[in-house]
Order: structure tokens, then sequence, then C-alpha cells
């Protein structure tokens, strides 16, 4: 996306940012996300009224920080027609950083 001023009108650039545009996924969904820690556990979940997640057959996440969970062997996957569930073991700072996630 331009990010800075131009002095004429370019017809060619800005029919290539409508067909970027028009390609992009949408964000009109009423997707909600859920946190739940448990123990060494920390599940990230996606509620949906509709059935968005009837096609998957896998998930993963990928923080920014590895503060939040720990790549490892434990990994969970629960996958129904409106939830999907990634299961996690989680640092020992996790809930201290969740706290502090929760303030703001």
């Amino acid at each position: 996306m331009p990010v800075a001023e131009v002095a004429e009108y370019d017809a060619v650039a800005a029919e290539m940012f409508n067909a970027t545009r028009e390609k992009l996924p949408g964000a009109d969904h009423d997707i909600k996300s859920i946190i739940a820690v448990a123990g060494e556990r920390v599940s990230l979940g996606f509620d949906s009224p509709e059935p968005l997640f009837a096609n998957y057959t896998d998930a993963w996440f990928f923080p920014e920080q590895r503060r939040v969970i720990k790549p490892g062997p434990l990994r969970d996957v629960t996958i129904q027609q409106n939830l999907l569930q990634i299961t996690h073991q989680q640092p020992d700072e996790c809930c201290q950083i969740l706290v502090k996630c929760m303030a703001y």
C-alpha cells in the first residue's frame, strides 16, 4: 500500500491497488478468540456461530514471541464445525504475561 504523497494521479498504480484489494481475504466475520490457561497448558480457541472450520483438518499457531507457548511435544488440536482450539505447553512466565496483556 502506498504510504508517501504522490504529485500526480497514476492510473496504472491505482488499478493495480484496486485489483490487489479485491484479492485480500475479507475480515467480515464473527469469530471470537478465547485464551484458556490451566496448569501447564495454554489453549487458543476460535469460536464462530457459522461452521467456518468444517473443512479444516489441522491448525497451527505461530506466536511473535516464544514466551507465550513452548514449541514441543505437547500440541493438541481440536476442530469442530464452529470451534478451532490449539493447546500447547506454556512456559512458566506465561501467566504473568497474560495478566499484563489483559490489564490493557
